[in-house]
């Protein structure tokens, strides 16, 4: 890396690198750390650009398209991006893992490629990124396994942007992208010799993606005369797919582009998961000669006839509890079905006699969440998963019916996929704290947990406990007897687009040392917080709904600092955000509207970053300072706010810069009892009262600060015994006057801008000792 480079990375951007990760035709990829800790990941060109360049100009352009759109959940988010010193840099996500990087671990594991249930919601995530990209008229280009990189057990497609930056236009094809991947008419080996891309260049590496991560080898071959011929005569190496499967990919495959799938990639996954899960493929994609439907029979479908504890296991067990089934009960199926096996459960009432625990990987498929139930009446838990495979179950709805102390479904090892799902009914010991909650996640777990709800359980609907990182999305949590959604310990993971509603405590609870990401949430409603954040928990809560809580939207105390970032908090009956404790951390980009209190409340030795936040229309104060309170507030607006824009008062001494307070029904900025600190650059502008507002033993020092066309002074200070500085500051066109030191007893004031008649009157270096006795 340029030396200078690295330098205006350490010193204006404030960002440290950790290590280098890897390095490719046109960039490197560095790891770093922001001044906040965040990590992300640095793309650097390896040579300075021709920004002259119409081409690079127009591929600039497509960054800030790509930045635009950042928070798509499998797409990698572009968080910046600058020119230094000729060499392009660019700021992302930091992912933890590539799928290229998973199917190696399998690999040492002794697997041909990553199992298939989860290469299948693997490439479902990568298409959705895809669909999204192109639906936006964002080509990729060069989707294969190193670029869809993994988050929290989810995949986002990333490596977005440099490769398009040394391309021409999404016409034409100039080199980028990878042999066996992009599809052969981008060298000019198809219909279309001039090298010009289809539509369909990213369904094409997806479905080469999914041959390499299932099979372990290359699409086409490993040498590039071999890959070449093969591209060109539509032949990968599919031969360890099943008969269903091949005509799947090979459809996607295909060296015409105009016989490909057009109605993008999550419709062709789709039909992947049906051919590869049921046998079936639509009757138009079948091989000409022939319009059956394929043979199951194929060397990679997994033998049936193991044996477990000496006796035979089967494949698939069906279970109806009025005998039309393979068996009446879910513990009979549990004792005949093999690992990784079905377990289909039919619409009525599942009865266990007793809690049931599994140690093996299974797979129960309901026929819907209100349809089919699992009900237990005993203690502990109804279902417990400590196995260490992947145990999956969709359709059902687990309930605790009795009244000794349970959880209802306990996840403590190994992986989990949960699909539209009910949990309900779980009981709760207050007094040895045992028990409540609807699903709980321990130990070291993974998974994803989708569509499910958590309702009616007297703890948590949803705990996440211990080390475990699961992914939660599109869940619904609500009416329980503490929170919506609880993290523990050390538990990390992503919950998105999860609902949080009408909880007895907070919408969402982090403890410990918990850091997951919270993404798009809404939690509304709840008794308490909509999102809570104790002890020295961290993490991420990014573009979340917090509104109509019965105390803040967000609420952070003792240790807490994680980074808010894009939340909405409204109509909250308390405060939009508040923090307590020592908690820090850093808020940026959040609007606090309409809050009964104030917009951002900070309390105690509460010393966090408020930057770039909207605070309007709040029934106090747009942002609030009190007790020991310090840190930085800087770039936020506050706007149309009951009292003041900002206050500050007690013993708080914040740093206020680059704020914009103006229309406020108070002051623009106040300062009451002892507080302190630095008001430098501010504008206070429209206020009913003062620009700037100092009361009591308060001894803020203001800077720069330009205080217009308020309708009462533009600085204005009262108290005895004071000692303060005015610095520079801009104060015009205020009805009440420029300045007024009402009762004070010492100020300092060196070149500070008054309004006299309507004009504007610079006194350069002005200092002045003005005493008054009231």
């Amino acid at each position: 890396m340029d030396p200078v480079v690295q330098e205006v990375l350490k010193t204006q951007y404030r960002l440290q690198l950790v290590r280098r990760i890897g390095r490719g035709n046109f960039g490197e990829v560095w790891e770093a750390t922001t001044a906040e800790g965040v990590p992300c990941a640095l793309k650097i060109s390896l040579d300075p650009l021709d920004w002259g360049n119409p081409g690079i100009e127009r591929e600039l352009e497509n960054l800030e398209l790509i930045k635009n759109l950042a928070g798509h959940p499998h797409v990698v988010s572009l968080q910046n991006f600058w020119q230094i010193h000729g060499y392009l840099v660019t700021r992302w996500e930091l992912a933890e893992d590539s799928l290229e990087g998973i199917l190696r671990q399998y690999r040492q594991q002794g697997k041909e490629g990553i199992p298939l249930e989860l290469l299948l919601q693997f490439v479902a995530d990568a298409a959705q990124g895809i669909d999204f990209l192109n639906s936006r008229g964002i080509v990729h280009r060069d989707i294969k396994p190193s670029n869809l990189l993994v988050f929290f057990g989810r995949v986002k497609v990333g490596d977005l942007g440099l490769a398009k930056l040394v391309g021409a236009s999404t016409g034409s094809h100039t080199g980028a992208g990878t042999l066996g991947y992009l599809p052969p008419e981008a060298y000019g080996l198809g219909p279309d010799e001039k090298g010009r891309l289809s539509p369909t260049v990213d369904l094409y590496g997806l479905a080469a993606s999914y041959v390499k991560l299932r099979t372990g080898q290359e699409p086409f071959g490993e040498h590039p005369a071999e890959i070449v011929e093969r591209q060109k005569a539509g032949r990968p190496l599919v031969d360890k797919l099943t008969p269903a499967e091949k005509v799947v990919v090979l459809r996607a495959l295909s060296p015409r582009p105009e016989e490909r799938p057009k109605n993008g990639a999550s419709a062709w996954v789709s039909t992947l998961r049906e051919a590869v899960l049921k046998n079936h493929v639509p009757a138009a994609w079948m091989p000409r000669h022939t319009h059956q439907q394929p043979s199951s029979s194929s060397t990679a479908t997994p033998p049936s006839g193991t044996t477990f504890l000496g006796k035979k296991l089967v494949r698939q067990v069906s279970v109806d509890p009025r005998g039309k089934g393979d068996v009446k009960t879910l513990a009979e199926a549990i004792e005949q079905v093999e690992e990784n096996g079905i377990i289909r459960l039919a619409a009525g009432t599942h009865y266990l006699e007793n809690p049931l625990e599994l140690t093996r990987p299974v797979r129960l498929i309901g026929e819907g969440m209100d349809r089919t139930e699992v009900v237990c009446d005993g203690p502990n838990y109804v279902l417990k998963y400590s196995g260490s495979g992947r145990f999956v179950a969709s359709g059902i709805t687990f309930k605790h019916t009795g009244k000794a102390p349970a959880h209802v479904v306990v996840i403590a090892g190994g992986e989990v996929l949960l699909e539209s799902c009910r949990f309900s009914g779980g009981v709760l010991d207050s007094q040895a704290n045992e028990g409540g909650s609807g699903l709980v996640i321990c130990g070291s777990s993974k998974g994803y947990v989708k569509g499910c709800q958590a309702v009616h359980n007297e703890a948590n609907g949803i705990a996440v406990a211990d080390q475990a990182q699961p992914t939660l999305e599109g869940n619904k949590s609500q009416e329980n007897g503490w929170s919506g959604i609880a993290y523990w310990g050390s538990a990390s993971g992503l919950a998105t687009k999860n609902t949080c509603r009408r909880n007895k405590v907070h919408g969402i609870h982090l403890g410990d040392q918990a850091q997951p990401t919270l993404e798009a949430n809404a939690c509304e409603e709840n008794d308490w917080c909509g999102i809570a954040y104790y002890r020295a928990a961290s993490g991420v809560a990014r573009r979340n709904t917090c509104c109509r809580n019965t105390q803040h939207g967000v609420y952070l105390t003792e240790q807490a600092r994680p980074t808010l970032e894009g939340n909405t908090c409204r109509e909250n009956e308390w405060c939009g955000i508040a923090y307590g404790g020592s908690a820090s951390g850093v808020a940026r980009d959040n609007t606090c509207s309409r809050n009964k209190k104030h917009g951002v409340y900070v309390e105690r030795e509460a010393q966090p970053t408020l930057q770039g936040n909207t605070c309007k229309e709040n029934e106090w104060s747009g942002i609030a300072y009190l007790g020991s309170a310090a840190g930085i507030a800087r770039n936020n607006t506050s706007s149309g706010n009951r009292q003041n824009g900002i206050v500050v008062a007690k013993q708080a001494r914040p740093t206020l810069e680059a704020n914009t307070c103006q229309g406020n029904e108070g002051s623009g900025i106040a300062y009451f009892g002892s507080a302190s600190g630095l008001a430098v650059k501010n504008t206070c502008s429209g206020n009913r009262q003062a620009g700037i507002f100092v009361s009591g033993r308060a001894c803020p020092s203001l800077s720069q600060n330009r205080c217009l066309n308020n309708l009462g002074w533009g600085i204005f200070w009262r108290g005895a015994f004071f000692r303060g500085a005015v610095l520079q500051n801009t104060v015009v066109g205020n009805q009440a006057g420029g300045t007024s030191y009402w009762g004070c007893s010492t100020v300092l004031l060196v070149g500070l801008a008054l309004g006299f008649g309507g004009k504007l009157v610079w006194n350069a270096i002005w200092e002045a000792v003005i005493r008054f006795w009231s």
